[in-house]
């Protein structure tokens, strides 16, 4: 191939070069700038053409320039079928990547959130166990300067000066409740409450079982048991964070008995309050550790079915399976393992790992 550049023509905006394809000469026109462009795809046409020509012979020149021409066009057609491909393939990454980056933030929201609404939660938990130990502390001044007013030992401040000795339990005392208390020890919560009753509900009423005992006056109980924070009444006019307190206060004691018959007073005076499920979830824990898992089953059991969204909730459905291994009931132990990792499969890791250990010590 062969070309030549013309002087570019009067109007100044266009150059002439002329190219020789399969043999003959070419003037073409072309922007200034773009001579050296033309004169490479004139050689790559007249290539194609010779390679045609060799593969073919000599069919004639104007045919060898049409097949070179569709062979050009082919090309273009697939490059731009390819081009289309990879733009479709772009556009999809690009919404992937929008979509991904919404969802990480959506995600690191939600995250964000729950660890807020445990670390609240923690706090909250915290909270109520500082005022319990508080108000207990309290309670032991009160004896000491009553003791020590009595004995003349200790000169009682202004603050104690008309305190009584206060009636009730034997603080750090672990296991039965001390003699002399009536109702302490003997309230069994019945399970179920209304409407259908399910499995363990039937188990847990089965010929055989011990009778729910009546629920003592517990309100008169607790008062003759130990007097509340500040010298409050348990009347109803008492708050129901400070009854809990009370009730707690009795669980750190050791006094499971007294404990009991508060978190029972708590939960007939409140049983819509916040804390209600946390109570629930106590009185369990206040009859399993004496022991008495067929009343602690049932404690469990009403925390979990109507304190279903409560904080304890996985807890006590734990403790429901492991009250109900003790009672030899190794089948609906297990089903209700099974049902705590379905239901609940963002328990917190101590829950998860009791109940990894307690379904094996069961041989679910």
């Amino acid at each position: 191939m062969s070309a030549e550049q013309q002087i570019p023509s009067r109007k100044g905006d266009l150059s002439r070069v002329t190219v020789t394809i399969n043999g003959r000469r070419f003037r073409m026109a072309c922007e200034q700038g773009q001579e050296a462009h033309v004169r490479r795809l004139a050689g790559d046409l007249d290539q194609r053409i010779g390679r045609l020509r060799g593969e073919f012979g000599e069919i004639g020149n104007t045919q060898l320039t049409v097949m070179a021409a569709l062979t050009i066009s082919d090309e273009l057609v697939e490059m731009g079928g390819r081009l289309r491909t990879l733009e479709r393939e772009l556009a999809a990454l690009q919404e992937a990547r929008v979509a991904a980056a919404d969802h990480a933030k959506v995600t690191q929201s939600a995250v964000a959130a729950a660890l807020n609404a445990a670390d609240a939660g923690r706090l909250d938990s915290l909270e109520t166990q500082l005022q319990a130990l508080a108000a207990q502390l309290e309670t032991l001044q009160e004896q000491m300067r009553a003791l020590a007013g009595r004995s003349g030992a200790l000169a009682p401040s202004s603050t104690f000066a008309n305190a009584e000795p206060p009636k009730g339990a034997r603080v750090g005392e672990a296991g039965a409740p001390p003699p002399g208390r009536a109702g302490f020890g003997a309230v069994t919560v019945s399970p179920g409450g209304q409407g259908q009753r399910d499995d363990i509900d039937q188990l847990l009423s089965q010929p055989g079982a011990p009778p729910p005992m009546a629920a003592p006056s517990v309100g008169g109980a607790i008062a003759a048991a130990a007097p509340l924070p500040g010298g409050a009444a348990p009347d109803g006019d008492v708050a129901p964070k400070q009854l809990y307190e009370t009730a707690y206060g009795y669980l750190l004691q050791r006094d499971y008995g007294a404990a009991e018959a508060a978190f029972e007073d708590f939960l007939q005076r409140f049983p819509s309050d916040p804390l209600a499920g946390n109570a629930q979830y106590w009185l369990g824990e206040s009859l399993f550790v004496r022991g008495q898992y067929r009343s602690a089953a049932g404690a469990f059991l009403k925390g979990y079915q109507t304190y279903g969204r409560n904080a304890k909730a996985p807890e006590s459905l734990l403790r429901l399976a492991m009250s109900l291994q003790r009672l030899g009931q190794k089948d609906a132990a297990c089903s209700s393992f099974n049902e705590l990792a379905s239901k609940y499969p963002s328990a917190p890791p101590h829950v998860k790992t009791s109940a990894q250990a307690e379904q094996k010590k069961a041989g679910c």
